[in-house]
């Protein structure tokens, strides 16, 4: 909120010097007392809090009233109500009924609704305006875009935004599907439609495949194995040029707890925290809001948003069961298709308050030094860095073999693999949370894309398109490990689906790809999503002819394997394996998972489970390509119930 703690000036001449003294243009007599004394005489606040805020306030700067509601000490009404006394401004009232009179970015920006004309006012031709900031300046601005005078109604933020929503919820839900596939239309996972590059290869291969197979099935089947076979061991020689690089490259920003002390509270900027919720359990928002709670950051500076969807009862009442953080207001996202996170975070990006932004899931458990390592690293790097992702890992580790495995891989990824990209210059696919951006840059390349189920890493991708780097924040944020196989393929077949959408969205016009990332750059990315999203469906072809051969030995499985491609074969599945059993084994222990490097050894099985996520997500991408795959939340905590 912006509540001021000075009284309302006129400025002279102009518009605004058309005051009356019998207060028609809106104006009440003001009080013009401090805010606190105010909201001690109403009984709204006691001694004690208000010596706390104020301590606060000389500590970390900011308006009173908003550091009393972020700490819960007074209701948000209770300081528009005293804010209105103080300044001589009426209080917008539970009949006043928004209008769309201004543009939407204008009443976005300065936090004004036009109302509808009262019967019972007389303004005197001039037009009600409901506002957080009354200042001479909005107010004049205000007049400028209404061509009349305005009169202002105070309301606080909370009543400003419900308006804002009333007004444009259903414009905003049009809109956030469209705005990516409008503005580039080429870089949105909308469209199935393939390019005609895609078209061409796809054709030409298809011939091919046909062709060869009625010429002489047996080679062309011997050829293909081959070049799977060349695949495998280009992908598997890059991610080991990539680990080489990770291996001690470390964070790129990884300020020391003396340049944190240094920063200063009144410098920080106003952070948004965007949560996405979808049927989140109360033991799940009872850990979420205790790890929020703990954030180091002044928390009348943050700016918290959970979003949930408009028909998702079941959270909105775990969420007033719980009662969540002052500083954080539930933000209801209209119905729409595709039922998405993506989606939902671009609505919560049109209401973004803060400078910063960073994606939070319901599970997580944020480092709480978090955001302001993140102001360090953006002051610091520059602005051509769009975005610090920091590290992921699990709290529930040792659940089970599955939770045991995943770990393994986190470790791996963001710890060696992330690092490594990082080093080379590459474009690294976000992880889905606890990355953080400066707000003007997400607006700049329109956001996430509301079609794409693993927006993360298409969002990191047109970040390096677009020009910003992305650096590695050294903070992690712990979630929690998905602990039932179902569950699991779940989440990883959405995505690896992702993943694919990816690689066919940047693959449409490689020549403009590779304008935007230069070749080196191409091959890196094409490296990366490929290993992703191709590997995993060609090594199940490969694990089906391992068990066919190891059951039955068919003659015509080692026709497929002649010399040559039986050694590359061989050195891939040897070297392949070890790699990832020698990288799963360094992370661990590097990251003081030291009784889970057993368990590396039987990596390969996690490798087959994969498989059979991407079969899935391969048939999905062409059967129901949006289709969001909601992550269970909460699995730990149902076993330490029971356990109790």
């Amino acid at each position: 909120m912006t509540w001021r703690d000075t009284r309302i000036t006129r400025p002279t001449g102009g518009k605004r010097d058309q005051t009356r003294p019998d207060g028609g243009d809106g104006t009440l007599p003001n009080d013009g007392r401090r805010i606190g004394t105010l909201l001690l005489e109403a009984g709204e606040i006691n001694p004690a809090s208000l010596a706390s805020a104020l301590r606060e306030q000389s500590h970390s700067g900011g308006r009173l009233g908003q550091i009393l509601v972020a700490e819960g000490s007074v209701r948000p009404r209770a300081v528009t109500s005293a804010l209105s006394r103080q300044l001589g401004v009426a209080e917008v009232g539970p009949h006043d009924r928004p209008i769309d009179l201004l543009p939407v970015s204008v009443a976005r920006r300065l936090r004004s609704v036009a109302l509808a004309t009262n019967p019972d006012e007389q303004n005197g031709g001039a037009i009600s305006v409901a506002v957080v900031d009354s200042s001479p300046d909005v107010l004049t601005q205000l007049e400028e875009q209404l061509g009349q005078p305005v009169v202002p109604k105070l309301g606080g933020e909370l009543a400003l935004e419900d308006m804002l929503r009333q007004l444009y919820a259903e414009r905003d839900a049009r809109e956030i599907n469209e705005e990516l596939r409008s503005a580039e239309p080429e870089l949105s996972a909308y469209s199935r439609q393939l390019s005609m590059f895609q078209l061409v290869t796809l054709v030409t291969l298809g011939i091919l495949v046909i062709g060869g197979l009625v010429a002489d099935a047996a080679f062309t089947a011997t050829v293909a194995v081959g070049l799977s076979m060349g695949f495998y061991v280009l992908t598997g020689a890059f991610r080991i040029v990539v680990a080489a690089k990770g291996w001690r490259a470390g964070p790129t920003v990884s300020p020391t707890d003396h340049e944190l002390d240094a920063l200063s509270d009144r410098e920080l900027p106003t952070y948004t925290v965007l949560v996405p919720l979808l049927r989140e359990k109360v033991s799940t928002l009872r850990v979420l809001f205790d790890a929020l709670r703990s954030l180091d950051y002044p928390k009348h500076k943050l700016d918290g948003i959970l979003l949930v969807e408009v028909d998702d009862v079941a959270t909105l009442e775990a969420i007033a069961e719980v009662r969540p953080l002052p500083w954080l207001r539930t933000l209801v996202v209209p119905d729409g298709k595709p039922r998405t996170k993506p989606r939902a975070m671009l609505y919560g990006l049109r209401y973004a308050r803060g400078e910063f932004l960073t994606v939070y899931d319901a599970e997580d458990k944020p480092d709480p030094l978090q955001l302001k390592k993140a102001v360090w690293g953006f002051r610091h790097l520059g602005p051509e860095v769009g975005c610090l992702q920091a590290s992921l890992s699990y709290y529930n580790p040792r659940q089970n073999l599955l939770t045991r495995w995943f770990t393994l891989e986190y470790d791996s990824w963001f710890g060696i693999f992330v690092p490594g990209l990082q080093a080379m210059g590459a474009p690294i696919p976000l992880g889905g949370t606890s990355n953080h951006f400066p707000v003007a840059i997400l607006n700049q390349i329109v956001g996430w894309d509301p079609f794409n189920v693993t927006e993360d890493a298409d969002l990191g991708v047109r970040l390096a398109r677009r020009g910003f780097g992305t650096a590695i924040l050294d903070s992690t944020t712990y979630e929690e490990a998905n602990s039932r196989t179902r569950s699991w393929l779940r989440q990883r077949s959405r995505w690896i689906k992702g993943y694919m959408q990816t690689l066919l969205v940047h693959t449409r016009h490689p020549r403009t790809l590779v304008r935007d990332l230069g070749v080196r750059r191409t091959v890196e990315f094409l490296a990366v999503m490929g290993t992703a999203a191709v590997s995993p469906l060609i090594s199940l072809v490969f694990w089906a002819l391992l068990v066919l051969w190891v059951a039955f030995e068919p003659h015509w499985i080692a026709q497929l394997l002649p010399g040559p491609v039986y050694y590359a074969s061989l050195i891939s599945f040897v070297l392949g394996n070890l790699t990832i059993i020698l990288l799963g084994l360094v992370a661990a222990v590097e990251r003081g998972h030291d009784d889970l490097s057993f368990y590396s050894l039987l990596i390969p099985l996690y490798w087959l489970l994969m498989s059979v996520a991407a079969l899935r997500a391969f048939v999905e991408l062409i059967v129901r390509p949006h289709h969001w795959h909601k992550t269970e939340h909460g699995l730990h905590l149902d076993l330490d119930e029971a356990s109790a």
